[in-house]
């Protein structure tokens, strides 16, 4: 009985101090912050990509041609998600806006994504300005250009000309390597 009695109350100590010690300890550290490159490599995104065009205005006159992007050659580009804004002045209107996809210096017919903004609501008289946001999956082969492309009109007279219409666009997506 006297040997029962030891290793029984032997059970309850150790059983006792494994309870103060899972108290005395924390239950959960929180876990660090996690960084944009930790996502970018959990989901498999090798290069992050952020490019803005414009178009009917100066915005970016370092820029080349601020409108037009041509992918690298060793690269895809996936685009994942397009926003922006267009602002008209004057009876300018806003009848299309598309990303045209095409080979460079090519004379094939590029390919037409249209981007849909809207609703358009008047600031004051005469101005306009619409804006949007897009989830999308446009896939561009390496070495292709990719240019904004506007469609306005409107009407006007020598002494009020018909005004015009500026578009930034930002596209986000990530660029992947190609064999």
């Amino acid at each position: 009985m006297r040997r029962t009695r030891v290793t029984l109350a032997r059970v309850i100590a150790a059983g006792l101090a494994a309870i103060s010690l899972t108290l005395a300890a924390p239950l959960r550290a929180d876990p660090p912050p996690a960084r944009p490159a930790d996502i970018a490599k959990a989901m498999g995104i090798q290069r992050p990509f952020v490019h803005t065009f414009f178009s009917g205005g100066p915005s970016n006159p370092s820029a080349p041609d601020p409108g037009l992007f041509q992918v690298p050659a060793t690269q895809r580009l996936i685009i994942e998600y397009v926003s922006g804004s267009c602002a008209g002045v004057g009876t300018a209107s806003l009848d299309g806006l598309d990303l045209a996809v095409s080979p460079p210096e090519s004379t094939t017919f590029p390919v037409f994504h249209t981007l849909n903004v809207g609703p358009v609501g008047a600031d004051f008289p005469h101005t306009f300005q619409g804006n949007f946001g897009h989830l999308t999956r446009i896939y561009v082969d390496p070495g292709m250009n990719i240019q904004l492309t506007i469609s306005s009109s409107g009407s006007g007279t020598a002494a009020q000309p018909a005004g015009k219409v500026e578009c930034r666009v930002t596209v986000n997506g990530q660029l992947v390597d190609v064999p």
